[in-house]
């Protein structure tokens, strides 16, 4: 973790402090910043939530997933754990919805619903999905 001053609009709080924060996770070099607010202990709450997101959205294991609740809140601070199992899932499918789906238990549509209430998740089965040639998926 890094703390420094941020850039841009705030006067001279900006300047007077090192609010901002980074962090990096070390093995995958996968880094993210924070610099919503004045206080530097809740930019580095934020930062590691980002990096969490990332890091799941990002690293992939080949092992089987074991995914017990779908139902799970985008505020529950265990979602980049959901993520990563189901993008781990998708991976092993070759991101196709139905195979994915029948192997976590679910219907295609209920997988499909899923990925769209994440517009980042989304996003980034559309960008796994083309570059394994299938199609895009459309939002309803």
């Amino acid at each position: 973790m890094q703390a420094f001053k941020a850039s841009g609009h705030g006067g001279q709080k900006v300047n007077k402090t090192s609010s901002a924060v980074r962090i990096v996770h070390e093995p995958s070099g996968i880094e993210a910043t924070s610099s919503e607010t004045r206080s530097q202990h809740e930019n580095r709450h934020h930062a590691l939530k980002k990096l969490r997101m990332k890091i799941a959205l990002e690293i992939r294991s080949e092992e089987k997933s074991a995914i017990d609740n779908f139902q799970i809140s985008m505020s529950n601070p265990a979602y980049p754990l959901f993520v990563a199992l189901l993008l781990d899932e998708l991976h092993r499918f070759g991101f196709r919805l139905a195979e994915s789906a029948k192997s976590l238990g679910l219907s295609t549509g209920q997988l499909v619903r899923h990925l769209e209430r994440d517009p980042e998740l989304w996003q980034k089965v559309n960008s796994e999905r083309k570059t394994n040639g299938l199609k895009q998926l459309l939002k309803n």
